[in-house]
C-alpha cells in the first residue's frame, strides 16, 4: 500500500467517484464511497452524477465480447523478454519537421499554415535546421519548449514493467492506453539482481508468483493481477506530442533518473529522432542541456 495526496476540480472527482462505482474491484468502490462522503460536504451541488452507470462499467467488457467473435485479433500466448526493445515506433506525423516548422511560421506570419507548408518543403535542410535553432536560441534547460511542437505526435507501443509505468503515467499530457499485466511478457530484472548473481532466486520467485496469479485467475480474473510483482509487465500504446516527449527526456533521461524508465525512455528518443531529426535535435537530459545547446551555438 502507499499514500496518494491528491487535487482535482469538481468534474474531475465526479468522475473518478463514477467510475470507481462502475469498477468489479471491491477496493475501487469503497475508496470512491469515502470519496463521495467527504466531497459532497462541501460541493453538494456540483458532484452529482456519481452512481454506477452501464457506459462505464459495460463498454469495454462487450468490446471484449465482440472481440472474441474474430480469431483474428487473438495471439497465442507466449512468453518474451523482449530484452533489446521495450520501446517500438508504431505511427507519428509524417514529415513532421515540415510541418512543425510551418506551425511556427503561421505564429510569426499572416500567411495560411498550407501556404506556409509549401514554402517549408522548398527549404534546404540547412533551412529547416535554422528555424529549429531559432526556437531554441535562448531556451535554457528549464524552459518549456514552444507550443508548436505540439503540432507533431508520436505513438508507442511499450512493454514495460509495473515500476516503469508508474513513472511513464504521471506524465498526462499523453493519451495512454493500457492492457493488463500478463505474466506472457515476462519480467524485467534489475541491474542489481544481475550483478549480484541472484538472477535464477529472482525468476524462482516469479515462477511462484505466476503460478499463484493463474490459480487466482481462474477464480476472479479481475483481482489476480494484485499478486504479480513491481517487475512484471503490460503493454502500453502511447501517444505524446514532441513539446511533451522534451518533457519526459528532460526528466527521465537525466543522471538521477530511475534506471528502468531511462532505459525505456533512450529508445523512445532514439526512435523518434530517427523520423523528425530536426524537431527533436535538442530533446535530451537535462544534464546534458547546456553541452548539446554548446555544439549548435558555439560562442
Amino acid at each position: 500500500q502507499t499514500q496518494l495526496g491528491m487535487t482535482a476540480n469538481a468534474r474531475n472527482l465526479e468522475l473518478v467517484i463514477r467510475r470507481f462505482a462502475s469498477s468489479d474491484i471491491d477496493e475501487l468502490q469503497t475508496i470512491g464511497k469515502k470519496l463521495y462522503q467527504r466531497a459532497v460536504k462541501v460541493a453538494p451541488s456540483v458532484i452529482l452524477f456519481v452512481e454506477k452507470n452501464e457506459f462505464d462499467s459495460k463498454t469495454y467488457k462487450d468490446f471484449i465480447k465482440f472481440n472474441h467473435r474474430d480469431s483474428a485479433f487473438k495471439e497465442p500466448a507466449k512468453r518474451t523478454q523482449r530484452k533489446n526493445q521495450d520501446s517500438k515506433l508504431v505511427d507519428y506525423t509524417e514529415n513532421g519537421d515540415e510541418k512543425l516548422i510551418a506551425s511556427m511560421i503561421c505564429k510569426v506570419s499572416n500567411c495560411s499554415y498550407e501556404s506556409a507548408l509549401r514554402q517549408v518543403k522548398s527549404l534546404s535542410d540547412k533551412q529547416k535546421l535554422g528555424y529549429i535553432k531559432k526556437a531554441f536560441r535562448y531556451a535554457r534547460l528549464y524552459d518549456t519548449v514552444l507550443r508548436e511542437f505540439e503540432h507533431a505526435y508520436l505513438t508507442y507501443e511499450l512493454v514495460l514493467s509495473a515500476s516503469c509505468f508508474a513513472q511513464l503515467k504521471r506524465h498526462r499530457i499523453a493519451t495512454i492506453t493500457t492492457q493488463v499485466y500478463n505474466p506472457d511478457l515476462g519480467v524485467t530484472v534489475p541491474h542489481t539482481i544481475r550483478q549480484s548473481k541472484q538472477a535464477d532466486l529472482f525468476n524462482r520467485v516469479m515462477e511462484k508468483t505466476e503460478k499463484t496469479y493463474y490459480k487466482i485467475y481462474k477464480q476472479m480474473p479481475q483481482i489476480a493481477p494484485y499478486i504479480l510483482s513491481q517487475a512484471h509487465r503490460r503493454r502500453v500504446l502511447l501517444t505524446v506530442n514532441i513539446r511533451e516527449l522534451y518533457h519526459i527526456a528532460r526528466l527521465r533521461l537525466d543522471a538521477t533518473a530511475q534506471w528502468d524508465i531511462r532505459a525505456l525512455t533512450e529508445q523512445m528518443v532514439a526512435q523518434a529522432k530517427r523520423v523528425m531529426p530536426f524537431s527533436l535535435l535538442f530533446c535530451c537530459a537535462k544534464d546534458r542541456y547546456d553541452f548539446v545547446s554548446k555544439q549548435y551555438f558555439k560562442t
